[in-house]
């Protein structure tokens, strides 16, 4: 019996204890829990303060563009009146103007006045035109094509000369070995020389003009027109190397 007793008492007291023991842990739980949601409340109240602030310099800055904005659409209303204050300030200031600009640009353009046509004829007509030898020298050309070319430069010197031979008549040879003449054949030499030939038998008048409407093709047939955008007025003949020059 008495054992029993003993043992409800431990029971009692351990029970006490318990409960004491839990009531200390849930007061710990609900402060811990309470300053938990605190400390968050604060976190937001920094969040909103911060987006609060960020939404009035954002506000700011819309202001100030809006200004900005206001203020170059004034200006930009005001500009052209500005502009041709400035513009007849600029017409009646002497020191901009050259009263006799215009009067020495008119004797300029008159005295370049010639009768183009009749210069272009007189000049035909003092030249005399040898098409076939040129037609000659365009055939020899044109058969130097990059893959003969090729095939003359990949052979030893002292076979191209021989090998390219093999390709012409024998007028053309004649032709051929008049432009090499006693020098060692080069190529690259012998074409430059045989352009430059071509060129000085070239039997066509160029002529260059500023005027885009203005052709002298039907003059003659050994004539070209040739637009030139800096020639101003006037004309230029191209012949044979030759320039001659009436322009401006």
């Amino acid at each position: 019996m008495t054992i029993y007793i003993v043992a409800v008492i431990v029971a009692l007291v351990l029970v006490v204890i318990l409960f004491f023991a839990l009531r200390s842990t849930v007061k710990r739980i609900d402060y811990n829990t309470k300053k938990y949601f605190i400390d968050k409340l604060q976190d937001y109240d920094y969040l909103i303060e911060a987006k609060q602030k960020a939404l009035n310099d954002l506000n700011s800055q819309i202001e100030k563009s809006k200004e900005l904005l206001n203020s170059l659409s004034k200006k930009e209303e005001t500009r052209p009146k500005e502009n041709n204050i400035k513009l007849n300030n600029l017409k009646n200031d002497n020191k901009y103007i050259d009263d006799d600009l215009f009067k020495k640009y008119k004797n300029i353009k008159d005295s370049f006045k010639y009768d183009y046509e009749d210069i272009i004829k007189k000049f035909i007509s003092s030249k005399s035109f040898d098409d076939k030898k040129y037609n000659s020298l365009m055939k020899i050309r044109k058969k130097f094509s990059n893959e003969l070319i090729y095939k003359i430069i990949s052979l030893k010197k002292e076979e191209q000369r021989k090998y390219i031979e093999n390709f012409f008549d024998e007028s053309q040879i004649n032709i051929i070995n008049q432009i090499i003449g006693n020098k060692n054949f080069n190529i690259n030499n012998f074409l430059s020389d045989l352009d430059a030939l071509i060129e000085k038998n070239d039997p066509i008048v160029y002529i260059s003009t500023g005027n885009k409407n203005i052709n002298y093709d039907y003059i003659s047939k050994h004539i070209r027109t040739i637009y030139d955008e800096n020639i101003n007025e006037g004309i230029k003949i191209n012949y044979k190397g030759s320039l001659y020059d009436y322009s401006l």
